[in-house]
């Protein structure tokens, strides 16, 4: 497939091409791209490309095989599970479940399924893809591992980015609670005045 750049300034090949297909919203690795390039797979015309090669300003048609980068894009899948766990709320643009502490809330990698995304997929399996973190899609805030909680996923292009946005101007109020643990007695009402930490 050939890949239309407009160069508005020198640089090389290969760092121009995947900002073109980040913006495209195609997840490529550095070093996976040189294996395109060192298998003669980029070309400009009938000349195979090196990705040291530098290009000038200027507008250049490159093949480059897009549908075998995209299909080789790592994707979150559905928990082997099924969904395990529980959904507290779901309508046609949201999902919340309420994650138990040990879950992770995504996967570090496609092989991961036993996620709260994971779940979530096994849930609602058309959940918007991220362009930008493919192995979350849908999500709109993580908790840690060892953290439970109620995670919200929009099952809706438009929700998401609706509520990312809520996100980012500090429209959504979040809650916390704590467990404490005392060697002595508790006066109540009282105040713990702390700042917070990992345990170690």
């Amino acid at each position: 497939m050939k890949l239309e750049l407009k160069v508005s300034e020198s640089g090389r090949v290969d760092l121009i091409l995947l900002d073109e297909l980040k913006r495209q919203g195609v997840s490529c690795s550095r070093a996976k791209l040189k294996d395109y390039f060192q298998a003669g797979e980029i070309c400009l015309g009938s000349k195979k490309l090196a990705p040291s090669l530098l290009l000038s300003p200027g507008h250049y048609a490159i093949e480059i095989p897009i549908e075998k980068i995209r299909e080789l894009q790592a994707r979150a899948r559905a928990s082997l599970q099924g969904s395990f766990v529980p959904v507290v709320f779901e309508n046609e643009e949201v999902l919340v479940l309420h994650k138990p502490s040990g879950v992770p809330s995504v996967p570090q990698s496609a092989e991961e399924t036993e996620t709260a995304v994971g779940s979530a997929l096994a849930q609602s399996p058309s959940l918007p893809e991220n362009l930008t973190k493919p192995l979350e899609p849908g999500i709109l805030h993580r908790l840690d591992t060892l953290t439970s909680g109620l995670l919200i996923f929009a099952k809706t292009s438009e929700s998401f980015l609706r509520l990312k946005d809520a996100w980012k101007k500090n429209e959504v109020r979040k809650t916390y609670r704590a467990l404490v643990q005392s060697e002595g007695p508790i006066l109540l009402p009282s105040q713990i005045d702390l700042n917070l930490a990992h345990d170690a």
